[in-house]
Order: C-alpha cells, then structure tokens, then sequence
C-alpha cells in the first residue's frame, strides 16, 4: 500500500493498492456507464396543432423538421408561441438529467467507499454465505469487488447495469434490488472496512462552491475549470496505464518497421511521420508493480457504481425495469415519457425526491 499525501493529521488516509494482480482485478470492474435506446416508437396527434402554431411565426411549410429547424434560428421573441405550445394538451416526452453525477456519487454520505488496506482475497469456503446475504441485501457494512454469476427475472425490461450474465463489478445489490439475484461468486476482493466519509468529500464540496461562486460572477471560465477538476477527479483515479509509445519517423524507418504494433502514423512533412506504436502485450508480474499508477482505483471503481445506483433509484420511481418506460438512456439521463397533465410531473418530482440518496 502506498498513502497518498495529505496535510491534515486527524483526517483519514487514503492508501491504494500496488500488487499488480489487485489493480488489474479491479480495472477490470470499471466498465463505463450506460447507454441504450428502446426501438418503442412516440407518437403524438397533435402534429397539425403544431405545425399551425409555428406557421403562423415563420413560414408556411408542411414538413415539421424545416419548421423546428427555422423556428430555432429565428431571432423572434418568442413568448407568445410558447404560451400556445402550453394550452395544447398532449403527451410528451421528458429529459431527465443529472447535474454532476459523479461529483454527487463521490460526496453522498450514504455511499460506501473502502479502505485499501482492509482488503483481502476473496475465500472459496465463503462463496454460500456470501450469497446468502447479497440476495438478503444483508452483506453490509462489508463491501466487495467480486465477479458473480446473476441472474435477472425473465420479464425484466431494462437491466440495472450494463452487463452480462458474468461480470466484476461493486454494485451487487442493484440487482436484488431490481428483482433479480446472485447464483454464485468466483473470484474478487473483499473490504472489511469503509471509510467514515468519502475521501473526496470535502474536495468535492470545496469545488461545487467555488464553482457556484463564479456562476454568480459570471465566470464562466473559473466555473468551467470547477467542473472539469470535479471530473478528472473521477477520470484520473480509473486511468489505465499507457501502453503506446510515440516515435518521430522518417519514411523509410516507418516502412522497415511497419507491423501490427502501429496503431497510427501522421504525416508533419514530407518525409517524417509522428508514430504511435502498442507495447507488446505481456504477462502480468509482480514487476509491473514498479511501473504502473498508484492511484487509488478501487474509489474509482465504486464511485462509478455509486453513480449508477443514483440514476437507478429514478428509474426504480417509473418502474423502469419492468415497463417499457424509457425511450433513451446515458450513463447520466434519461427520456421517458410523460403524462398529459401537470399534476403528474408534480407528483414524479415529489417521488423521486423521496427516493433519491440524500447529498448532505
């Protein structure tokens, strides 16, 4: 283990993992957020009532595309078509977007975030009780990057993380939670004890003012450079080592070595190329424990199922996972459809509230 620096004393350290076995166990859980999109169809009749609204503003063409597409170039006031858009009454589809989901994850006194040096192997004896207790929800206050075999309810729509049926991963209890369960448990890391508050807690805090203040400025740069430091935050404690290199070639030594190892070549003039070669893939040794980041990636890792499990308490709020709710999905947002009237929206925002993790 290797601390990271701090400068306080009474706050706890962050240490990561070095054995390169661990770290490459662990990236391997880190799998990106999530994406999809459902071939449902939306339809609305009230097109017509559309296209009149918005000929009267512009023009007098009948495809809808060229009327959206001049009504958003239109420097025109446009309050009053707005207010007629609002008297007309028909279904729609809504976006639903996180602001700053990861920053969120990372803050959020109800998310868990283990100690490196509390970790250990998982043991084979332990595979039935462990089980056990993922499908009972009764795992805490332990917590574990492991791969599962699971298995989700036939019916289920829309499943609560990106995988297939074996795959390492933090977020065990999405599963259960969402109706499905673990069948068995074959290899991973086990972590006896968390953190009392998430380690980038008050960093994440420190920013998310800062960026706020600079809003109220109006700089928009200081808010902008705010954001992306919450970012790489995230980015940088997930980063995989680099496994290229960059050479400056002539022509004729870029043709005497030109292989499956080049991965690209740019032409600067005439005669040299900048060339991005692949190191030779090799096995896994405890040598690489020398070369490779010590960062901690373990937070990474459930920093990014923390994350998911936010945007799974709103789709938990529609019944997302077994009704064919939601036309879109990101990693941080959604569409979905939403009812004709306006109490409907009040009472979705008053349930997703009362579902959502709080951030303290």
């Amino acid at each position: 283990m290797v601390a990271k620096h701090t400068e306080k004393e009474n706050i706890e350290k962050v240490y990561s993992h070095t054995n390169p076995f661990i770290i490459n166990f662990i990236r391997r859980s880190i799998k990106g957020g999530r994406v999809s999109a459902n071939r449902k169809s939306f339809k609305t009749n009230k097109k017509d009532a559309i296209c009149n609204v918005l000929k009267e503003f512009i023009s007098q063409s009948d495809n809808i595309i060229d009327l959206f597409k001049e009504y958003s170039a239109s420097t025109k006031d446009k309050t009053e078509v707005h207010s007629r858009f609002k008297k007309i009454k028909f279904t729609k589809l809504m976006a639903f977007d996180a602001n700053g989901l990861y920053a969120s994850a990372m803050s959020d006194l109800d998310s868990e975030y283990p100690r490196a040096e509390t970790g250990r192997m998982f043991l084979p004896k332990e595979e039935k009780e462990f089980v056990k207790l993922f499908n009972k929800q009764k795992f805490r206050p332990r917590t574990a990057i492991l791969t599962v075999w699971f298995d989700c309810p036939k019916n289920m729509f829309f499943q609560p993380i990106p995988a297939k049926d074996k795959i390492t991963f933090t977020n065990k209890e999405e599963i259960v939670k969402a109706g499905g369960r673990i069948i068995r448990i074959l290899d991973g890391i086990v972590y006896e004890e968390n953190f009392k508050t998430p380690p980038y807690r008050d960093y994440i805090l420190i920013l998310r003012d800062l960026r706020n203040k600079y809003k109220l400025e109006g700089n928009i740069v200081g808010s902008n450079c705010m954001k992306l430091l919450g970012n790489s935050l995230y980015g940088k404690s997930i980063q995989k080592d680099i496994f290229t290199t960059r050479h400056l070639w002539n022509e004729a030594t870029l043709q005497a070595n030109f292989d499956s190892h080049i991965k690209t070549y740019e032409k600067i003039i005439d005669t040299q190329y900048i060339v991005e070669t692949e190191i030779e893939e090799k096995e896994i040794t405890t040598e690489d424990s020398k070369s490779t980041r010590l960062t901690p990636s373990h937070l990474g890792s459930f920093a990014l199922s923390h994350s998911k499990k936010i945007m799974n308490n709103f789709i938990h709020v529609i019944d997302g996972f077994y009704k064919p709710e939601i036309y879109y999905t990101d990693t941080d947002s959604f569409i979905r459809q939403l009812e004709k009237t306006k109490q409907s929206w009040f009472g979705l925002r008053k349930r997703l509230l009362q579902r959502l993790t709080r951030l303290r």
